[in-house]
């Protein structure tokens, strides 16, 4: 006979939100019915994404049928070609594993563990030690397949305000648009996704449009989150967010730049970048091989 899933001691959660009246187990309670949500936007700070938020609280607080349910929900959302993809992957085969491995289904649990931690343990490769505050070299170094619950580690955010920066992923023909910063700017001589501040009001695709004209004067379609970094300069806190764009219909002006490159995958590391966008390489490097 399916056993209920012990209710865990009380834990910090993200959110207030209100949580469900039983955590569903397969053959011990009515099947509630599968998870109706709009549509996920990853481009959201993810310490202000309540639906985010509340699934890590899910998974936490042994919600584990339900926080499956909600990644995959999320993953649906994100393009066929999202790198992010493999991250919800890995987190849905988590939860499953840890649902098995209750109902003492320890081979399905076995073979969905090595998927998760594969999966994750890829993530770290591609995002680094984190995405979207989620601490996936912890988590990755914390995985057993045991009968431990779990609990997802967060990464902790820089003390102050952190300025909101967009970065394009400007791709045509499979390489990706590099841009060198003046040197009378500063960090001057480094390479970047060209892009810049977003503005009071201002939504990250308007704001990434509006720069890419006025700093080289590209007319472009902005297209799909692909990653986001927090990087402390000493000076400023930003968080640089990466989005995919088509390729424009003219060749790029150098206005707050001298040199632009097209890179391909095998290149980045061809060009000393801006420390900030180097954590997102790995990212772009999958949007271009996709």
């Amino acid at each position: 006979m399916p056993q209920p899933i012990p209710t865990p001691e009380p834990i910090p959660r993200r959110t207030q939100a209100a949580l469900p009246d039983v955590r569903y187990v397969p053959g011990l309670t009515p099947h509630p019915g599968h998870l109706a949500a709009p549509t996920w936007d990853p481009g959201l700070a993810w310490e202000r994404d309540e639906r985010w938020l509340t699934t890590l609280d899910l998974f936490d607080l042994r919600y584990l049928w339900e926080a499956h349910e909600a990644w995959e929900a999320m993953w649906r959302d994100l393009p066929a070609a999202s790198p992010s993809r493999g991250v919800l992957q890995g987190l849905i085969q988590l939860a499953a594993w840890r649902l098995k491995r209750h109902q003492g289904d320890l081979g399905s649990a076995a073979s969905l563990f090595g998927r998760a931690l594969g999966r994750l343990r890829a993530a770290v490769d591609v995002f680094g030690p984190s995405w979207r505050g989620l601490d996936l070299s912890a988590l990755v170094a914390s995985c057993a397949d045991d009968d431990r619950w779990l609990t997802l580690p967060m990464v902790t955010l820089p003390k102050g305000r952190i300025v909101r920066v967009v970065g394009a992923a400007t791709v045509r023909h499979g390489a990706v648009l590099a841009a060198r910063r003046r040197p009378d700017l500063a960090r001057g001589g480094l390479w970047e996704l060209p892009g810049g501040k977003v503005e009071s009001g201002e939504s990250d695709r308007d704001a990434l449009a509006r720069e890419l004209h006025e700093e080289l004067g590209l007319t472009v379609t902005v297209g799909p989150w692909l990653s986001e970094v927090i990087h402390d300069y000493g000076d400023v806190a930003i968080r640089l967010v990466a989005y995919a764009t088509d390729a424009p219909s003219s060749e790029p002006a150098l206005r707050d730049h001298d040199a632009v490159r097209w890179l391909g995958p095998d290149a980045l590391d061809s060009v000393a970048w801006a420390p900030a966008d180097v954590p997102l390489l790995p990212s772009v490097a999958a949007w271009l091989k996709r």
